[in-house]
This record gives structure tokens, C-alpha cells and sequence, in this order.
């Protein structure tokens, strides 16, 4: 797993330094109902699951990297934000997200 962690919540994105700060800020209701999804920074996806009232977050093996996929929803995120970065739409994912720690930070 490589930092940050990039989760999604329906097309709002958020940045973390660690699995652990993610898992914190989620809800339990919302990842039973399986409203996020979770990326470490090379696009392979994280296993979220709830254990107890706690948001726990692993990596999850054996799972394809999903980049295109990631760098997808950072695009459209970021063109949504109307970032004041030109040529968004051909970053690749490590570009996209060190505009979107320029741009807006880490969350928590």
C-alpha cells in the first residue's frame, strides 16, 4: 500500500496521509452501505470494512490496479473544483494527485 489513501464518496474526494486517518473520518453506516471507495496512490483499491464502530481499511489482495479508473474521478473531481491548473484532463495520477494536495490538502 502506497500513500496517501484517496477515497471517494460519490465523486467527492479526499486525500489521507494514512489508512488509519481515513478510517477515522468515515462513517460506518456509509461504508456498510458501501458509499466509498478506497485507493492507495498506485490505483489499487483497499478493502473497507466496519468492526465494531470503527472504520477499518486493508489493503486488498489479489485485486487489479484500477488507476484509469482513479485518475478518472481525480480529473472530474478536480475539473469540478475548478482548479486553476491548466492540462488536468492529461495528467497522469501521480500529477493529478500532487494538484490535488496543492490545491486543497490532506484531510484531518
Amino acid at each position: 500500500m502506497v500513500p496517501p489513501i484517496i477515497v471517494n464518496e460519490n465523486g467527492d474526494i479526499q486525500l489521507f496521509r494514512s489508512m488509519e486517518e481515513a478510517g477515522r473520518a468515515m462513517e460506518p453506516i456509509d461504508v456498510r452501505n458501501e458509499e466509498y471507495k478506497a485507493y492507495d496512490a498506485e490505483g489499487y483499491p483497499l478493502h473497507l470494512d466496519v468492526e465494531g464502530n470503527l472504520v477499518v481499511i486493508t489493503d486488498r489482495q489479489g485485486d487489479g490496479c484500477q488507476k484509469e479508473e482513479l485518475e478518472r474521478d481525480l480529473r472530474s473531481f478536480l475539473e469540478r473544483a475548478r482548479t486553476e491548473v491548466p492540462g488536468v484532463g492529461g495528467m497522469r495520477l501521480e500529477d493529478l494527485i500532487r494538484v490535488y494536495v496543492e490545491e486543497f490538502g490532506y484531510a484531518i
